[in-house]
């Protein structure tokens, strides 16, 4: 058999550990649901309550906080999925590393608390800082558990504490909402959702810390580790947050994050659940190359099938759904939103990618590529903010579609094929997603005058069936080998 018909046969679903994988991806998508609906519905109040300013505030805050996080060691736990062999002296090592220091940033954030809100000319911080600060120390110690439930594959457990600590988030806000708190409310559910994820990994993991600290374990997880918590530090830096915040001021950045948070939610409904379970999978195959090749294309077929017309959609019909959902004092950040959108349609691959290189032992290659990507990102808000909002938005669609294509040559090289086979397993959802695009832009030119609601259905409506006639002319061989691998019986 050749490579290419090893490719199309999808030999790899029929490894033990493959189908454990797959089985999680779609337990994970079932189960995604749930806190993606919370965090929509939440979402959807809040935003017509509150406005840009209040968002911003936030933003600013949880930015900052997150920031402060990011430079503890949580790259560890990527390093206990990653490692062939685990003892109890490495996790018992590394969870009393990540408090500490998680202790010590928290620690470091109250003190320069009262700097940061008289820098920024954003008194409210002084509160606001100190309380959703202390998601640095529940996010730390939730690590190891995390890590525990990603390495043996728990995906219905991992699945389960999100949904219930979501629900937690979801009813505080709300109620402290309802109570009039305010920006309060949207800071309180942050603080909740880490505390009962981190609880939630404590108790599906079974998994409880002893008291004690082996320098040579955590020596020999320092490598991966400390380089995953490079990679780690510079996805959370959130540099453009604070930028914004500072320079703009906290309206634009509440417009700025407003989008961000659409855009988040669609990302965690799309590529969460490939997120939690390709690093695994990828990594438990690391000597197999002619499956893990199998894997990650299949993987990357399904993830652009599924995030291409979602991501594509929300660019082109955004004009009509932010002022009809959320309400027309949100019509600033109708241009973000589309820019989040035409971005978001390389999120799902960007996680395939990134779990890849990192179970590849690659991390420290990763981390070039987003330290690079980072500081280009912050040389073009210092560059452009005078220019405002829009053009600062323009200049990250050019940053993140440049910075997108030594990607796909990196993944050519792990996977041992060419660069035009990888992009081939993309090719159908890609034609399918233009013709979408084109017909949702001609209905929106034709009905400029008829109502909003009516014309947002129709788009819709329309897109939809386009897309998926494009997809079951175009990759019916792709479709039924996938229907084949979801419904195939184990053997007796």
């Amino acid at each position: 058999m050749t490579t290419l018909d090893a490719e199309r046969s999808y030999e790899f679903a029929t490894t033990g550990l493959s189908r454990t994988a797959i089985k999680g991806v779609l337990w994970s998508l079932i189960m995604t649901f749930a806190p993606s609906a919370v965090a929509g519905l939440v979402f959807l109040f809040t935003s017509r309550t509150l406005g840009p300013k209040e968002f911003g505030l936030v933003a600013l805050a949880s930015a900052i906080a997150t920031v402060a996080g990011a430079l503890a060691p949580v790259g560890f736990g990527q390093a206990i999925v990653q490692r062939k062999t685990i003892e109890r002296r490495h996790l018992d090592s590394v969870f009393w590393l990540c408090v500490g220091s998680s202790i010590l940033f928290y620690g470091a954030l109250l003190v320069g608390t009262p700097f940061l809100a008289r820098y920024l000319g954003a008194p409210e911080l002084r509160l606001l800082l100190p309380v959703l600060g202390l998601r640095i120390i529940f996010d730390l110690v939730g690590t190891v558990p995390h890590a525990v439930l990603g390495r043996t594959m728990s995906f219905d457990k991992m699945a389960i504490r999100t949904t219930v600590a979501s629900v937690m988030g979801g009813v505080v806000c709300l109620g402290a909402l309802w109570l009039g708190y305010g920006l309060w409310a949207l800071a309180l559910s942050q603080l909740v959702l880490s505390f009962t994820s981190a609880a939630g990994s404590l108790f599906a993991a079974r998994w409880w810390p002893r008291l004690a600290y082996d320098r040579r374990a955590v020596a020999e997880l320092a490598h991966f580790g400390g380089f995953s918590s490079g990679i780690n530090f510079v996805n959370l830096l959130n540099l453009d947050q604070i930028l914004i915040g500072g320079l703009l001021g906290v309206f634009q950045l509440g417009l700025y994050g407003f989008a961000r948070r659409i855009f988040q939610i669609m990302s965690d409904v799309m590529a969460g659940p490939l997120n939690s379970v390709s690093f695994s999978l990828l990594a438990s195959l690391q000597s197999d190359e002619g499956r893990r090749r199998e894997a990650f294309l299949f993987a990357t077929f399904l993830s652009a099938l599924i995030s291409f017309p979602a991501f594509a959609g929300l660019a082109t019909v955004a004009g009509d759904l932010v002022p009809l959902v959320f309400g027309e004092h949100w019509n600033g950040a109708v241009f973000a939103l589309q820019t989040f959108g035409a971005i978001g349609v390389l999120t799902s691959i960007g996680v395939l990618q990134s779990s890849l290189i990192n179970a590849h032992g690659d991390a420290a290659v990763w981390f070039a590529y987003l330290l690079i990507k980072q500081g280009v990102t912050v040389t073009y808000i210092l560059l452009f903010n005078r220019q405002g909002l829009d053009a600062l938005m323009l200049s990250m669609i050019a940053i993140n579609y440049t910075m997108w294509i030594p990607t796909l040559f990196i993944v050519a090289r792990i996977l041992r094929l060419s660069t035009l086979r990888y992009v081939s397993s993309f090719a159908v959802p890609a034609a399918a997603t233009f013709l979408m695009v084109l017909a949702v832009c001609g209905i929106r030119s034709l009905g400029s005058s008829w109502p909003v609601s009516v014309r947002l259905c129709l788009s819709i409506a329309a897109g939809g069936a386009i897309y998926t006639t494009t997809v079951l002319l175009l990759a019916r061989d792709q479709l039924e080998r996938m229907r084949g691998i979801v419904f195939r019986r184990k053997a007796a």
